[in-house]
């Protein structure tokens, strides 16, 4: 609310005549003078500023930058940028600096304050490097990737941010969804391959022989035998 004492003094606002009394709601810039019968002026400038600050995050694929959302994921360094003049970013409660690469592994959390105290939301993310672990084992023994037995086995994986897990038999899809521990029992080659929400990816095969004798081939060094 602008106002002022002496009946002979008269305010400009942006131009126009400003009257003693005046709210001002709108977000904008004023521009305002008061000047007296003497003509003593006095101008000052109020900013109404109720917008928080918009932020762009990204990684880059291939060369491009790719948009990451709220809550995503991704196995690329993230790039966090803003156009607003004298904000202040935090980044797991650490300032940061826009166009900084974040690399480090994680769920983070990142949020921007403009210099009149509005604040993004929170916005958050995860950057996820590594790949899915898959091991696979009969009730006795530990296997190989590519190894052929002629028993039952299971393949396990461990992954917090599982996508997808898809299991093929003889390079034909045959569960989407597997459940690591599941028990496979029938001949066949299989395959099992795992994404995570970053789309990492790992994968691992296994065949089971029980119609035909399982060989294995052994060479012997100086050190000891070495299986082939």
């Amino acid at each position: 609310k602008i106002t002022w004492d002496e009946e002979s003094c008269t305010g400009l606002i942006n131009s126009d005549i400003l009257y003693s009394g005046r709210v001002l709601n709108e977000e904008e810039t004023y521009e305002i003078s008061v000047s007296d019968a003497l003509n003593n002026v006095i101008h000052f400038t109020i900013i109404i500023d109720r917008t928080a600050p918009s932020f762009t995050a990204y990684y880059v694929n291939d060369g491009k930058n790719v948009p990451l959302n709220n809550n995503g994921f991704t196995s690329k360094d993230v790039i966090i940028v803003w156009n607003e003049n004298d904000c202040t970013a935090y980044l797991d409660s650490e300032e940061y600096i826009s166009g900084t690469n974040i690399i480090k592994e994680g769920k983070h959390t990142f949020y921007i304050v403009d210099q009149y105290g509005n604040s993004s939301q929170k916005f958050y993310f995860v950057i996820d490097k590594t790949n899915p672990a898959i091991t696979a084992s009969t009730s006795t023994l530990d296997l190989e990737d590519n190894q052929t037995i002629n028993e039952s086995f299971r393949f396990v994986y461990k992954e917090d941010n599982k996508f997808r897990a898809e299991l093929y038999k003889n390079d034909e899809l045959i569960n989407p969804s597997y459940e690591s521990g599941t028990k496979i029992s029938e001949d066949g080659k299989y395959t099992l391959i795992v994404k995570d929400s970053a789309l990492n990816t790992s994968s691992m095969s296994i065949t089971i022989n029980t119609k035909g004798e399982v060989i294995s081939i052994y060479t012997t060094d100086s050190s000891g035998i070495t299986k082939l």
